[in-house]
């Protein structure tokens, strides 16, 4: 009877419920250590495990008839709820989005605003009203929050689930691309797109239908934070986000250029020519140089070089500065800054001090002592 006790012990709604109060925690935790990192990417992270934790948290406190003790926590999970879809898709996007692509736009969390000022009454209520709400037992069609809550569940999970099958096709369609990258790395996602959307079907399954798979299908929720956990801590989000780039590049609008002979080209330009001391120099007149489109040649500077134009064209111009403040000691800042293509004393110093980590007066003045 040993195995029957194990996996009941395994199976069971404690151990199920343990698993899902597990990954509410450790959502919060996650949001904790990707906030400190201090970066858009890991910024859109910790806001997709806040709204993760709330939803997660929510959910345990209802299966575990303990909802009533927190009232002023009812149905903040819906705003939550509406939130992770558009920061999932905020969040790979910005893994997949190459150096000066468009970023998404806000619109998508214009949902979760609407549902937010749909419950602000209910938001505002007492405590014991509250209470009193989460204790009825069944459905109360006399309180017109039970049905606004229940449809505004539904149509959050409608809203994860377009996001989640959105970007399952889009990620799924890459690994078509023909090209020398490696596409394993996008199966990992691939397969944590796959069994959320699967979680969240039967968790609308288990709301409606089958209730005894409830702590089943929450639990799983659960278990795909620790996944994403051990995710964070491998190089697979890395591996990811790499190859996802390679594959972009390989299907982009440049596959059909030789990139290379461009590239030396353009190094050509820039360094025997030095098209970079002309202040107006472009984007549109160095692609013309190079008989491509501007959107060509901005796409290599981004795929090859990771860079932007600007910030393409402002490292020579730093590096011909430093030069210069070396080459030139009597020669003025305000010269020199001039000289080097740069048309605005504030830009100049300000990318100076970024790249050099010093002012230009600092740097000549190291640089002569030497």
């Amino acid at each position: 009877m040993f195995i029957p006790a194990f996996w009941l012990s395994f199976s069971g709604p404690t151990f199920m419920m343990t698993l899902l109060a597990f990954g509410a925690g450790l959502s919060f935790l996650l949001a904790i250590s990707r906030a400190i990192r201090r970066t858009p990417e890991s910024y859109a992270a910790a806001a997709l495990f806040s709204c993760a934790s709330i939803v997660l948290l929510h959910l345990y406190l209802e299966l575990t008839a303990r909802l009533s003790a927190f009232p002023h926590f009812v149905y903040w999970n819906v705003p939550a709820l509406f939130c992770t879809g558009p920061l999932t898709h905020f969040y790979l996007l910005m893994l997949m989005r190459s150096p000066g692509e468009r970023k998404p736009g806000w619109i998508h969390f214009l949902p979760a605003i609407v549902s937010f000022f749909i419950l602000i009454p209910f938001f505002i209520q007492s405590g014991e009203t509250k209470t009193a709400f989460v204790t009825v037992p069944g459905f109360d069609a006399s309180n017109p929050y039970q049905f606004i809550g229940m449809a505004l569940i539904s149509l959050g999970v409608l809203v994860n689930l377009f996001y989640l099958l959105f970007l399952f096709a889009r990620i799924f369609r890459l690994r078509s691309v023909p090209g020398n990258w490696d596409r394993s790395a996008l199966s990992p996602f691939l397969i944590v797109l796959g069994a959320t959307t699967v979680a969240i079907l039967a968790m609308t399954l288990a709301q409606f239908f089958f209730k005894e798979i409830m702590h089943v299908a929450a639990a799983s929720l659960g278990a795909l934070i620790v996944i994403l956990f051990l995710f964070g801590e491998t190089s697979v989000r890395d591996d990811f986000a790499r190859e996802i780039k390679r594959a972009k590049y390989a299907q982009s609008r440049i596959a059909g250029l030789d990139v290379n002979a461009v590239l030396a080209r353009l190094d050509q330009i820039m360094r025997e020519e030095r098209a970079y001391l002309d202040e107006d120099v472009s984007l549109a007149r160095l692609a013309d140089d190079l008989q491509i489109r501007s959107q060509q040649l901005s796409e290599i500077l981004n795929a090859r070089i990771g860079l932007g134009f600007r910030d393409y064209i402002n490292g020579f111009r730093l590096e011909e500065a430093a030069r210069l403040l070396i080459e030139e000691p009597r020669r003025s800042i305000l010269s020199i800054l001039f000289a080097s293509g740069f048309n605005s004393k504030s830009s100049f110093h300000k990318l100076f001090q970024a790249r050099f980590h010093c002012s230009p007066a600092e740097y000549r003045q190291k640089q002569t002592e030497v």
